[in-house]
């Protein structure tokens, strides 16, 4: 099975992933067990054609190493509108050495929805299919080099949702979508109307599955689009209801679970389940990170707050602790804050999220 980080917008950082590596590629004996590819949250591909300086440092593959100098593998995403956008992207990632970038075409928050972006593109399939159809005419001319010399396009794949009002739209979208050259297609369970709530429509992805392939032979698509589910894998429980709705489905993306509980892949691969010990190791390593990305000491505990609203849910806590820590006002409230919340507080399971 691969397991893919997924991006959320302004907590799963270079930092974050960085240190995630470093933490938990590998099981106590060194093999590897860990998140096979990081994407970044989106960098925004406007007319402009210039990234952000945040995005931009996102990007670095300098900037993407772990604490041993190890290079961590990540997938670059992009939001765009325009295929001119997305061109110019893929060749400014083409020349930071990046072979593959994602698509972003799933946001369902309504500031980027509402312009027309991210899963808001779907409301148009007519609009959507212009768009695809003028991406890969012209990405066919950015080309890459891969490890072994030789020089392809760059691949592209699309992270989406099953629609955007109904999960009607899926099959219709999923017939679009076969018609295109896709590396992968990211498919989250749900509708942009639906957001993060509710239970993911797991037996609709694993329908949509077993019908893509048969898609793609009659759109006369010469690839083979490898297909990934997406929404609310939290637990081992939750991976063994999937395998067996969708047993051939040999990729998923996890998001939330993974910023909740940093040692998920590797209890899934393992069965060895996260310590107090490394949580609080890691959470250490990450405070170091970002203290010195971030000089400022508000800016600092905010970044460590928004980790903390994920990541405490992973402690036995009615409220105190946590509570605490996000009233911490000063580097010193916030250092107790956390002190008392792992000297006092046990590790416990997450909710099932299937």
């Amino acid at each position: 099975m691969n397991y893919y980080f997924a991006p959320l917008e302004g907590v799963t950082g270079y930092v974050l992933r960085n240190v995630h590596h470093t933490f938990f590629s590998a099981d106590p004996g060194g093999k590897p067990c860990g998140v096979t590819e990081y994407f970044t949250p989106f960098a925004v591909a406007g007319y402009t054609h210039k990234f952000k300086t945040r995005e931009q440092n996102d990007l670095l593959p300098s900037n993407n190493l772990d604490l041993h100098g190890v290079p961590v593998p990540v997938v670059p995403q992009i939001l765009a509108n325009h295929a001119q956008d997305v061109l110019w992207a893929a060749r400014y990632l083409a020349g930071l050495g990046y072979t593959q970038m994602n698509l972003n075409l799933g946001c369902p928050v309504s500031t980027v929805t509402s312009k027309g972006k991210g899963s808001g593109m779907l409301k148009d399939p007519e609009v959507l299919q212009s768009f695809l159809e003028e991406v890969f005419e012209g990405i066919c001319s950015v080309t890459v080099s891969t490890p072994d010399g030789a020089a392809r396009p760059m691949a592209l794949s699309v992270k989406t949702r099953l629609g955007f009002e109904s999960t009607e739209e899926a099959a219709g979208l999923l017939r679009l979508f076969a018609q295109y050259p896709l590396a992968e297609l990211i498919l989250h369970a749900r509708t942009t109307r639906e957001y993060y709530s509710g239970r993911p429509h797991v037996e609709q992805f694993a329908a949509l599955f077993r019908a893509f392939p048969a898609l793609q032979r009659t759109c006369g698509t010469d690839c083979r689009t490898r297909l990934v589910y997406n929404g609310s894998l939290q637990t081992k429980e939750d991976l063994d209801r999937f395998r067996v709705l969708c047993p051939e489905c040999d990729t998923v993306m996890i998001g939330r679970g993974l910023v909740s509980n940093p040692g998920l892949v590797r209890h899934l691969c393992t069965g060895i389940r996260i310590t107090k010990k490394e949580l609080r190791d890691y959470h250490e390593a990450l405070l170091a990170q970002y203290e010195f990305q971030f000089r400022d000491e508000h800016v600092l505990i905010n970044r460590m707050k928004e980790v903390w609203t994920y990541m405490g849910r992973l402690f036995q806590d009615e409220g105190r602790c946590l509570k605490a820590i996000h009233k911490a006002g000063s580097r010193m409230q916030y250092d107790a804050a956390v002190r008392t919340l792992f000297d006092c507080c046990g590790l416990t399971d997450l909710p099932d999220g299937l």
